[in-house]
């Protein structure tokens, strides 16, 4: 498959050579496929905003955009089908359930370095504090939609359930209390926590540490901040007694019995007042509750790591006709604080208003989207932090909050590393199969004999060849930090 997307790349720069596009070349608009990735792709007024985005970027750069949906749980599949067809499209996420490192392997992205240097001006400045994650073996293939990256691990509930039941809730809660916390509203007949049907690694939930892949396929750094080894988090004592506690949890009761059935929506089950809380990821912006009714403790210290920068970025597909056409418009989103909030929050009046007596905040309560139907970017935030609006109840104190979250961060000891897999595809593609048919029961707590399967993924994982890939990636890392002169 990368051969074949090689080629066309080839093809494409003997037709349009860099640094001129279709539309400076003839005078014609060129056009660009852009993927939005969300749950609900048949919002209502995705058209609109396409039509809004294109009345800024027609005549700033010549540029008409199409947004093109797509379900996040088709999002890797939809992407490779795309490129190796050749479909159309241009910009497409990276991270979000397909990691950086394995889309660079697999040839579908192109190198971004000097399309940055000639028009992403914008996006460098923005980008600069991250710009280091952003590389695999030197050179740029994505970048970050959050250059703000810090995030520690945390778990969202509802406060009225905690203040009925006399659970108190505070940071750095362990799962012995998260569990107390469970046998308490088992006699409610509300269960403790879900995490879904998934092949997550959702140990990152309650525990940070850096992934290499997008559930440590390649391995993973235990405490980043003060650790530099690599290892196979799988075959550690740490994941498999967070294992036997998931386990332990099903049996107890705390978690719902059916989990592994598609038609079970943790965010139902936690709206009715059925589940008690949600583990999380948290970014700043995430700080908030969603409403005075929803609370959150954090279960860590924010950390700005390889995998934060990782999780949610942009790139520019091996396939696509013009690069420069689309460089101008993720430049354009940086630069042009109307655009970005137009691709964040929908046209205001209609998606959103400004909250009374704020400059910056807003919300859709009283709107035609205050269910979420007609527009909301779910798995992306597009721009630079400083310039977006932000919603209720964050408040104007949000930008210093971002600015003090982001400095009193711990930084991984790996940061600005990232592994270059490219000689080890076919493992990784079998290392990605075996974690799709693990994870899942195991996250549920439905796995009977916790060791039995644990001693079964890591046998199946070590004749994939994972032992192999993680010396590879110990040897390149070690080279890198000799460079930085980190220990």
């Amino acid at each position: 498959m990368k051969k074949t997307i090689l080629l066309l790349i080839v093809l494409s720069l003997i037709i349009f050579p860099a640094g001129l596009s279709r539309a400076q070349g003839s005078g014609e608009i060129c056009e660009i496929y852009f993927q939005y990735t969300n749950i609900n792709i048949e919002q209502t007024g995705i058209q609109d905003v396409e039509d809004a985005v294109n009345e800024i970027c027609i005549p700033a750069i010549g540029v008409k955009v199409h947004i093109t949906p797509v379900f996040i749980g088709d999002l890797p599949s939809e992407t490779a089908y795309a490129i190796a067809g050749g479909e159309k499209i241009d910009i497409v996420n990276v991270g979000l359930t397909h990691d950086i490192t394995t889309m660079v392997s697999d040839g579908f992205l192109l190198p971004l370095d000097e399309l940055l240097q000639e028009r992403g001006s914008a996006v460098l400045q923005a980008t600069e504090k991250v710009s280091p994650a952003q590389k695999i073996g030197g050179i740029t293939y994505a970048i970050s939609q959050y250059p703000y990256a810090a995030r520690c691990t945390g778990f969202r509930y509802n406060k009225k359930l905690a203040e009925e039941n006399g659970i108190e809730m505070h940071d750095g809660m362990t799962l012995k209390e998260l569990e107390e916390a469970g046998k308490i509203l088992k006699n409610r007949n509300v269960y403790l926590t879900s995490l879904g049907l998934s092949a997550e690694l959702t140990y990152q939930f309650f525990c940070p540490f850096e992934a290499f892949g997008a559930a440590a396929n390649y391995g993973a750094i235990l405490d980043p901040a003060e650790n530099s080894r690599i290892i196979n988090i799988y075959a550690s004592e740490e994941l498999r007694e967070y294992y036997r506690t998931i386990r332990k949890w099903f049996e107890e009761g705390y978690l719902p019995e059916n989990q592994m059935l598609n038609e079970v929506s943790v965010i139902r089950l936690f709206n009715e007042r059925r589940l008690f809380g949600i583990p999380t990821n948290v970014a700043a912006n995430q700080m908030a509750g969603a409403d005075q009714d929803i609370g959150l403790i954090l279960l860590s210290d924010p950390m700005i790591t390889n995998s934060s920068v990782h999780e949610f970025m942009l790139g520019i597909a091996s396939t696509c006709q013009n690069p420069e056409a689309a460089m101008d418009f993720i430049n354009l989103i940086y630069e042009n604080a109307d655009l970005a909030n137009l691709l964040n929050y929908g046209i205001e009046g209609v998606d959103y208003i400004p909250v009374p007596g704020t400059e910056h905040v807003i919300t859709t309560v009283g709107t035609a989207n205050e269910d979420g139907s007609r527009y909301g970017s779910g798995f992306s935030r597009f721009g630079d932090p400083m310039m977006l609006y932000v919603k209720e109840p964050l408040t104007d104190d949000y930008f210093d909050d971002l600015a003090a979250w982001e400095t009193n961060a711990r930084t991984s000891l790996s940061f600005g590393y990232s592994f270059d897999a490219e000689a080890f595809s076919v493992e990784a593609r079998n290392i990605a199969r075996i974690l799709d048919e693990y994870l899942p029961i195991l996250n549920v707590g439905m796995a009977q004999d916790v060791d039995a399967e644990m001693d079964a993924l890591v046998a199946a994982l070590q004749d994939a060849g994972i032992d192999k890939i993680i010396a590879a990636n110990n040897e390149q890392l070690q080279e890198y930090l000799q460079t930085k002169k980190v220990p």
